[in-house]
């Protein structure tokens, strides 16, 4: 009786295993089944509001605040989120000396030109620590990592700096500490060669502490090759430049063959200006071209993503691989496209301007138009919402390389108009819009405040989470106006943050300029904190006739924090998303 009652226990385990494997695998496809195109932001400044986070499909930032992360996921339960620090420099960890890379002098090998960064030795020869249990680096942070980031939290760990050789020693190293040179005693191959060991010591040891399923993202600022087997993503840092697409596409491919699955891949887009939207749609593009993600920033690395019309197009999922609209050259330039459930983009890898136009891609296999362009917000004379006939895509020359251009496309009309933030300064600011105009004497701060809206904020990129006022008569002024590209109705919102020791006005009177007119009002700032504080809807046309304005003609100190407009009327298209097809390379 034991031996039957032993079977059946043991055969209720099995059968219970698998249901909750098969559970798990369900529950990982339903929140890996983001749409395309999939876009992503990598945030390493002061916490933004979990608002902004939740507009991504994923998400890697410096962070381990848990409230933050089950905030972010209220509002958005599919997103992924990573917890990312840099493994170069031991991530937060006061390293002790044992762990520090030094030179045949015996000094401290330091880190990105900084006086408190400095290279841990990942390899063998680094020493123990009595601090950290008696251990190696390479022992001690898999199992430090899992502390910072609860994995019952967040969703994976990603890296920010991962060299899998040394940087910064200026051609001076020693890793077994004799007082001898490295590079001279061994040469170059063998130091590289140690530091590897230690840095796949390092990923094997996290993998087998985190557990096959957990996802690990490596950054090593480029499309490197090791450790596929371990990770699940390569972070392309200020990726957008082409150089040679032939072998970019190359290794796209052998990544998308071979990698780990699920896959987070993810393009750092980093341009220029955040309002070259052709340099953003082409990261886009070349993106698209497998399951990545995508995103685009101008400067402040990692601080100051923009969020752009085409991040809220749904095109569903890929119905095959990109093809070619035109025969390319040898570095495959050219015209590209791919169809989707729900439409289509097509891509100009070239440096020059390239037209293409519906007759093309009706020769393509998986044409399943006509299509629509989306009419969008941003950018409306490119994005004007008309049935795609033609178009012609840029090709810009950019030092030793190059940028195209893309456009997505749709099945149905589709208006996709993405909130309108004007933030106190540029920064913050959305794309298209300017920053707000300041007349009189206004002060912005970093300083003794919370609950600002800000992306990010550092005194020295001059980038303020708040301007504020004393209270006077009227004349200063601050005007934050939107550029419109869709008319129509938009609900309107203001946000205010408190500086601590200050007395904020109850009475800031406000002034809406709408199509309809004006519209007038008073807000309390000491009151909703932190939030997004209605105004109300109104009409507004196309460009830059509307505004809000607010003065100093108060009871306190007067904030000029920031205002949200958000299309209200009229947005087309289907929002359900359809099922995962078989058979194209997706991330799945």
């Amino acid at each position: 009786m034991c031996s039957v009652r032993g079977v059946i226990v043991l055969y209720c385990f099995v059968i219970m295993s698998v249901l909750l494997s098969i559970f798990k695998c369900a529950e990982l496809q339903a929140q890996l089944n983001h749409s395309y195109p999939r876009v992503g932001t990598m945030h390493f400044g002061r916490n933004a509001p979990p608002e902004w986070y939740a507009k991504f499909d994923y998400l890697m930032v410096r962070s381990s605040d848990e409230s933050l992360v089950r905030e972010i996921k209220k509002l958005n339960p599919n997103i992924y989120i990573f917890g990312i620090l840099d493994w170069n420099k031991g991530g937060n960890l006061d390293l002790p000396d044992e762990w520090k890379s030094k030179n045949s002098k015996g000094e401290f090998i330091g880190l990105y030109g900084l006086s408190n960064f400095f290279s841990v030795n990942m390899t063998d020869f680094c020493g123990k620590s009595s601090e950290f249990g008696n251990k190696r680096f390479t022992e001690y942070f898999p199992g430090y990592l899992l502390e910072e980031f609860d994995q019952s939290v967040f969703s994976g760990i990603a890296t920010d700096g991962l060299w899998i050789k040394p940087r910064d020693a200026n051609g001076d190293i020693d890793l077994n500490g004799n007082g001898v040179n490295d590079y001279t005693e061994f040469g170059e191959e063998w130091v590289n060669e140690q530091w590897k060991k230690g840095t796949d010591k390092l990923i094997n040891g996290l993998r087998q502490v985190m557990g096959p399923d957990k996802p690990i993202v490596i950054n090593s600022g480029r499309f490197h090759e090791f450790n596929w087997p371990e990770t699940n993503g390569v972070v392309l840092e200020s990726h957008g430049v082409t150089f040679s697409f032939s072998w970019y596409r190359k290794i796209y491919n052998r990544w998308m063959d071979a990698a780990r699955k699920p896959h987070f891949l993810y393009f750092d887009g980093h341009g220029d200006s955040k309002n070259n939207f052709a340099f953003m749609r082409y990261v886009i593009g070349n993106t698209m071209f497998g399951d990545g993600y995508s995103s685009y920033s101008e400067s402040n690395l990692h601080h100051y993503d923009g969020f752009y019309d085409e991040y809220e197009v749904d095109l569903g999922f890929p119905t095959g691989e990109m093809q070619a609209v035109t025969t390319p050259d040898a570095n495959d330039k050219g015209l590209w496209a791919r169809f989707f459930t729900k439409g289509a983009i097509i891509v100009n890898v070239d440096d020059k301007n390239n037209t293409v136009g519906d007759a093309q891609l009706r020769s393509l296999s998986g044409y399943a138009g006509p299509y629509y362009r989306i009419k969008g917000g941003q950018v409306p004379d490119f994005n004007n919402g008309k049935l795609f006939d033609e178009v012609k895509l840029t090709g810009t020359s950019f030092g030793r390389g190059y940028h195209g251009d893309a456009i997505l496309l749709t099945k149905n009309p589709a208006t996709v108009v993405t909130d309108i933030y004007v933030d106190n300064d540029d920064e913050g600011t959305a794309p298209g819009t300017d920053a707000p105009g300041y007349k009189g004497s206004w002060q912005q701060t970093n300083r003794d405040l919370e609950n600002a809206w800000s992306l990010s904020y550092k005194d020295h990129k001059d980038a303020w989470a708040v301007a504020y006022s004393a209270p006077g008569s009227g004349s200063n002024v601050a005007t934050f106006t939107p550029f419109i590209g869709v008319a129509g109705k938009y609900k309107v919102y203001e946000w205010h943050g408190n500086l601590l020791g200050q007395n904020e006005a109850t009475n800031v009177p406000y002034e809406i300029r709408h199509a309809s007119g004006t519209t007038n009002g008073r807000i309390d700032q000491r009151a909703n904190v932190g939030e997004w504080n209605y105004l109300g809807e109104f009409l507004f046309s196309q460009g830059k006739n509307g505004y809000v304005r607010i003065t100093n003609n108060a009871n306190g100190v007067v904030l000029a924090d920031a205002f949200k407009f958000v299309y209200s009327e009229g947005i087309v298209g289907d929002s359900t998303k359809p099922d995962a097809p078989t058979g194209v390379r997706v991330s799945q």
